[in-house]
């Protein structure tokens, strides 16, 4: 997309001086750290969905956008995990459902503690445990599209519809983890079994239970890892990145329309001393 659209679009949904713009440019930081503690460790992942669309289509953010989302391997993501768990520094968290009841997500999301937002799509997130802006982080699974929608739908009826909907805090995490463990651990894997015996070696999908189904990677156009630019640094991306973003979002270069770019944006307010803390990182 030619630069000037980019500008022009970004002037209205995201100028620099806007709440969204401070998030994006936090999420940016965010996202340059763990970019920097995979590359010290061999760890192989991609930028995703509406992020990987954004480096293609505007050379950084969907200028209305307000999250930022990588997808990675099993092995990876299972070394990802053991690397995180040595890290001493406090201020960063991998937030999943081992470490918060609460967050009943099988995405896990990398948080900065240090920085906080509340936004009008994030009214559950107060019983979080660990409240910092964060990046979405899609485990992939071998698996195919019909397991992937019909676990979705039975993880969502089971676990996230019923979870919020629970008052009693103690009764809310019993029920919460009975039924995670009777769907991960016994559940999903015998709904999986012929997929592993039977099914396309090359073909993963979200790790079951995660939401958005429609966004099927094959290793073969996965692998090896290509670069796209992304808000002027590099970071890494499928192989073959038209497939992926042709296979999730059709003619994924045509801009949406008006009404769809609204539903999509939400208000978003930075708690007062992080908006101060911007303000004098600007400064300096």
């Amino acid at each position: 997309m030619e630069n000037k659209t980019t500008e022009y679009l970004r002037r209205i949904y995201s100028p620099e001086d806007s709440e969204l713009r401070q998030l994006q440019n936090v999420m940016l930081n965010l996202l340059v750290h763990f970019d920097k503690i995979c590359k010290e460790n061999k760890i192989r992942y991609s930028l995703s969905h509406g992020t990987l669309l954004g480096a293609v289509r505007h050379k950084g953010f969907i200028p209305w956008d307000d999250d930022v989302d990588i997808m990675i391997f099993p092995e990876d993501f299972r070394k990802l995990q053991k690397v995180l768990e040595r890290e001493d520094d406090r201020r960063y968290v991998l937030h999943t459902i081992k470490n918060d009841f609460n967050y009943p997500f099988l995405y896990p999301k990398y948080r900065d503690e240090q920085k906080e937002v509340s936004s009008s799509n994030l009214k559950r997130g107060k019983l979080y445990k660990y409240k910092g802006i964060g990046i979405d982080i899609f485990p992939l699974q071998r698996t195919n599209a019909f397991v992937a929608k019909v676990a979705n739908a039975i993880y969502y009826r089971v676990v996230t519809n019923i979870h919020y909907k629970i008052k009693n805090e103690i009764i809310r995490k019993l029920y919460t983890r009975t039924m995670q463990f009777l769907l991960l651990k016994i559940l999903f894997p015998v709904l999986n079994f012929p997929v592993l015996i039977f099914g396309n070696k090359n073909e993963y999908h979200h790790a079951l239970g995660i939401p958005w189904t429609k966004c099927a990677v094959f290793i073969d156009e996965f692998f090896p890892l290509s670069s796209v630019e992304f808000e002027n640094h590099t970071f890494p991306a499928p192989k073959d990145t038209d497939a992926f973003l042709t296979r999730r979002y059709g003619d994924y270069m045509t801009m949406p329309s008006q009404e769809n770019i609204l539903k999509t944006i939400h208000s978003i307010e930075f708690r007062n001393e992080i908006i101060e803390r911007l303000k004098n990182e600007r400064e300096n």
